[in-house]
């Protein structure tokens, strides 16, 4: 009988950001070595690529959605709502770019989701 292995809520973020962040690469077209994306462990920012010309770039992701609105989309209700909420886009950028990340890697910012 096989064990089965849970995977942590860090772990799973972790797989669908480096998701989110290769498609983006990918749509876009940018000079990144797609093969040499992964996660970075904490304090470290969210993902590390390599780009082809300027060697390794680490990043922090950041989702701008509302926990309102995205708590109301994942609901498997199809009953009407109605919803009444502001932009979180200031509040949540201004926390990530005042954020301290420990890496040895020039960091950018990325609003991917």
């Amino acid at each position: 009988m096989q064990k089965r292995v849970s995977m942590s809520n860090e772990e799973a973020k972790g797989i669908q950001e480096a998701k989110f962040f290769s498609e983006f690469v990918a749509i876009s077209d940018l000079p990144y070595d797609l093969s040499t994306v992964g996660k970075l462990p904490t304090p470290e920012p969210d993902i590390l690529c390599v780009h082809r010309s300027y060697g390794p770039i680490a990043f922090e992701l950041v989702e701008l959605c509302d926990p309102t609105l995205a708590k109301v989309f994942a609901a498997p209700d199809d009953a009407p709502a109605y919803i009444r909420t502001s932009d979180p886009s200031p509040r949540i950028v201004d926390k990530k770019l005042t954020r301290q990340y420990q890496t040895p890697y020039p960091i950018r910012t990325s609003y991917l989701y």
